[in-house]
């Protein structure tokens, strides 16, 4: 058996109006002081969360300052200001409610309003092992699993980079389905599709271990079971995608992401594509390669799907089209060129996905520049297998 190593700091709260217990959850694990709400221009406000969440964390005696500029794929600046508002406040602890970037971006602003310095003090290959202020998550999307993860991305230029550490791990993740009702289709596809690639990049990794497999294993059942009926818009089937993102998150804490990742970040920094939709677009070839790689555990994840796996080829070529008919059925572009790719581009995407050291560390095939070139080749009018 492969060694292992991981550490469960969150307490998971989950469950519809779950929201209204964030007051008393934070007072339940010793919170005090100052608290900064984290969040996005709209959503929070328009729905009357943002409302809703200060006054819960009011009534428990909390002062609640809110800091609701939060854009998608946040960059320095973004995640500066955030900062700056902290230390000049005094913060104590920070409540993030919404997707990634969200709670990314109050990670990242603990982590520098608590330890001093930049967040560019903190990029990988540094790990934040100093303890910082606490980060309560409560997603409201269904992909990212940012509210267990030890992980935040942050956008410089046209790359996307990471800080990690165990510190960065929200102290509280509270999952309240009522929160994804209002959450658009496309969103349910793209958000749903990344979950199901932490799910696949944690199985089919060179990190994989017999604790990551078990969450990596749910994540991956109960995204393909729920994704075609959350994105038809049933309560019951984003509830599910919620805590099969949680799973993701669990089993990347361990494995970290492979080249399904690394190959779409660029998409997300040069071209604006949502990081779903980036994953999902190049899914199929690089899981095709990894599962070649890892031909064993390709056989027993189709049989555990139930799925058709007398051989490798039956077991790789159902999982694909598993996938790829759950694809067309949610609304996902068919290739780079429908995502508005300009065709002479995918030398440089490809060569810009072979500076992610750590996704190419991870993935169970190693592979090139040339490779790469024939993966975005391979996608560009089609879905690569």
């Amino acid at each position: 058996m492969s060694s292992f190593e991981s550490t469960f700091p969150t307490r998971i709260v989950y469950g519809y109006r779950s929201v209204d217990r964030v007051g008393l959850e934070a007072r339940r694990i010793g919170l005090k002081g100052r608290c900064m709400l984290v969040t996005g221009r709209s959503f929070a406000r328009s729905s009357g969360y943002l409302d809703r969440i200060k006054s819960i964390l009011e009534a428990e005696g909390y002062d609640v300052y809110v800091f609701d500029r939060v854009k998608p794929n946040p960059t320095i600046v973004d995640v500066e200001d955030g900062v700056n508002q902290a230390r000049a406040i005094g913060i104590d602890f920070f409540v993030a409610f919404g997707g990634g970037s969200a709670i990314d971006t109050a990670k990242m602003v603990s982590v520098a309003s608590s330890l001093g310095g930049s967040i560019e003090d903190y990029l990988y290959p540094r790990i934040v092992d100093e303890p910082i202020k606490p980060v309560v998550a409560i997603p409201t999307t269904c992909g990212t699993g940012s509210e267990v993860t030890r992980y935040a991305i942050v956008t410089i230029g046209f790359r996307k980079l990471i800080v990690a550490g165990w510190s960065l791990v929200p102290r509280i993740a509270i999952l309240d389905p009522e929160t994804l009702r209002f959450l658009p289709a496309d969103q349910v596809a793209y958000t749903g599709v990344d979950a199901l690639t932490h799910g696949l990049e944690a199985y089919f990794n060179r990190n994989a271990s017999i604790l990551s497999d078990i969450y990596a294993i749910e994540a991956i059942k109960v995204v393909l079971r729920n994704l075609e009926d959350a994105y038809k818009g049933l309560m019951e089937a984003k509830a599910m995608l919620l805590y099969g993102s949680m799973n993701g998150g669990f089993a990347i804490n361990m494995t970290g992401t492979t080249m399904i990742h690394g190959g779409g970040y660029y998409l997300t920094a040069k071209y604006g594509l949502p990081h779903g939709l980036a994953n999902a677009l190049i899914l199929l070839p690089i899981l095709k390669l990894n599962m070649e790689a890892q031909s064993d555990r390709a056989i027993k994840l189709a049989s555990i799907l139930g799925l058709p796996a007398f051989d490798f080829k039956n077991a790789s070529s159902s999982i694909l089209e598993a996938i790829a008919s759950i694809m067309d059925r949610i609304g996902i572009p068919v290739g780079l060129e429908a995502a508005g790719i300009p065709i002479e581009d995918i030398g440089r995407i490809a060569e810009e996905a072979l500076t992610y050291r750590r996704n190419l560390e991870n993935n169970p095939r190693s592979l090139g520049l040339d490779e790469l070139v024939d993966v975005f080749r391979s996608v560009y009018r089609s879905r690569g297998v």
